[in-house]
C-alpha cells in the first residue's frame, strides 16, 4: 500500500543523511552571493560537491530548494530570541527580539537577502507570499503580542501595536543595509555594530515607554 504524503511536506525531511542539509547551506550561499535569479543549480550543486541530479533526488525546483532555506535557515532564526530565561517584562521581552533580529542579519552571509527581497521576490509572487508566511508574518506576530502585552500592563505608553512593530523593525532593516557592502550610506560601514543595536534598542525603548508607568527601566 502506498503512503499518501501531503504536498506540502518537502521530500528530503522523509530522508536520512546530511545530504540535503548541505545542499540548503550551498543554497544559502549561492543565493546570497548571487541572487536568486541569476543562481543556478549547477553552482549549487558544485559547492555542495554533488552531481546538479543530487539536487533533485530531494528538492523538486530551484523554487522549492529556495523554501527549505527560507524555512531551515531564515524561519529558525525567529525562535533564537525565546532562549534562556523567561523575560520579567515587556521591555525586556522586545530588547531580546532586537538583539536577535540584529545579530542574525547582520551575519555577511546574508548580505544579498535584502536585495532579493526587495528587488526580486516582488517579480515572484508565490515565493513573495511564502516569504511573507513563513518569516515576516510570524516576526511581526511575535513583536505585536510583546508591544500589546507592554500596552495592556502600562509598562508601554498607548500605541497601536501592529503600527509600533513596523517602526521598531524599520530601525533594525534600515540600519542593517546601511552597514551591508551594498548600502547606500557607505559612512555607516565604519560604525560599530554593538553601538549601533545598543543605540537601536534605547531609542525604540525609549518611544515606547509610558512616562506614567511605575516600574523601573531596565
Amino acid at each position: 500500500m502506498t503512503t499518501h504524503v501531503p504536498a506540502h511536506d518537502p521530500r528530503w525531511r522523509r530522508l536520512p543523511g546530511e545530504r540535503p542539509h548541505q545542499l540548503i547551506d550551498a543554497a544559502l550561499d549561492v543565493f546570497s552571493e548571487h541572487g536568486f535569479n541569476a543562481a543556478k543549480l549547477d553552482d549549487i550543486a558544485h559547492r555542495a560537491g554533488v552531481s546538479k541530479g543530487t539536487i533533485y533526488l530531494y528538492f523538486a525546483s530551484k523554487e522549492e530548494l529556495f523554501k527549505a532555506v527560507v524555512n531551515d535557515v531564515i524561519a529558525a532564526q525567529l525562535w533564537t530570541s525565546r532562549d534562556g530565561n523567561a523575560p520579567t517584562s515587556a521591555a525586556e521581552s522586545l530588547e531580546r527580539a532586537l538583539r536577535a533580529h540584529w545579530t542574525f542579519t547582520t551575519n555577511a552571509k546574508f548580505d544579498g537577502w535584502f536585495r532579493i527581497l526587495v528587488a526580486e521576490l516582488p517579480k515572484h509572487p508565490e515565493l513573495l507570499a511564502f516569504y511573507n508566511r513563513e518569516v515576516i508574518d510570524r516576526a511581526w506576530s511575535l513583536l505585536e503580542q510583546i508591544i500589546a502585552q507592554g500596552v495592556a500592563s502600562g509598562e508601554f505608553r498607548p500605541i497601536e501595536p501592529r503600527l509600533a512593530v513596523g517602526f521598531t523593525n524599520a530601525l533594525v532593516v534600515m540600519h542593517r543595509h546601511w552597514v551591508s557592502n551594498c548600502s547606500i550610506r557607505p559612512e555607516y560601514q565604519q560604525r560599530d555594530r554593538q553601538q549601533l543595536i545598543d543605540g537601536i534598542v534605547d531609542f525604540a525603548l525609549a518611544a515606547l515607554r509610558n512616562p506614567a508607568s511605575t516600574r523601573p527601566a531596565e
